[in-house]
């Protein structure tokens, strides 16, 4: 019979992350104030201390519990710095790309999270939703075609990690846009409206969905993509 692999540290605290109740802090703070109110209306007398001198501090206790090793957001973001670390672009002092740099286009780091069916989430205070799966990816837009690489991780497992590069010429690239997407993902019967957001490219036979941020500057990057295809074509 084949063992489970055995989850590590990190691996299992951002499981809880997504996943963790507060059960026992509710519970902890339900006896700290069924404690108190006993005593106050009770009063004094036998089961007046008695009642309180057990629920008030087995309350505690569990309310200590509930709320202490808990992975917090800025844990998660230290999470996906270290996995992060690393993905550059560095064709700058390679000769093959001297004559194909743009200086006046500096490269542009796009990242997000991927929605599908049975993916765990997270809402965070400010309303936005989080995933296990995220992606971050680098685009720099050359003379002559698209140079990107971009990094898949998981938060949830240490060792899945895929890095990517595409080098996309001009000629081969078919569609180039902003895709944006509402769909349901029901997780931990919860249910959540989804807006997920890609950079779409389809090129030769093949295509790439790259998360990034639904802003301004997303669309921003498709029109400078679009305006170089167009000067390119026009100097060939």
């Amino acid at each position: 019979m084949n063992e489970q692999p055995k989850l590590s540290k990190q691996e299992q605290a951002s499981i809880n992350y997504f996943v963790k109740t507060n059960t026992l802090k509710f519970v902890g703070a339900g006896l700290l104030i069924g404690g108190l109110l006993a005593f106050w209306i009770i009063g004094f007398g036998i089961i007046g201390y008695l009642i309180p001198a057990v629920c008030v501090p087995t309350g505690f206790v569990l309310f200590l519990i509930g709320s202490s090793g808990k992975t917090n957001d800025a844990d998660i973001d230290s999470v996906i710095t270290q996995k992060m670390s690393g993905l550059v672009i560095e064709i700058e002092h390679e000769k093959h790309y001297q004559l194909k740099l743009l200086k006046h286009l500096k490269e542009v780091t796009i990242e997000g999270y991927r929605f599908y069916d049975g993916v765990m989430i997270k809402k965070l205070k400010d309303s936005s939703l989080r995933t296990p799966d995220f992606t971050r990816s680098i685009v720099k837009i050359l003379k002559d075609s698209l140079y990107i690489v971009s990094r898949d991780i998981s938060l949830i497992k240490d060792d899945a990690v895929v890095n990517s590069t595409y080098e996309i010429p001009y000629e081969d690239i078919k569609l180039v846009e902003i895709e944006r997407e509402q769909k349901r993902v029901v997780f931990n019967n919860n249910t959540y409206m989804t807006k997920p957001c890609y950079l779409h490219i389809v090129f030769g036979e093949n295509e790439i969905r790259l998360p990034i941020v639904d802003a301004i500057t997303s669309d921003d990057l498709v029109d400078n993509i679009k305006r170089q295809m167009g000067l390119y074509f026009e100097q060939k």
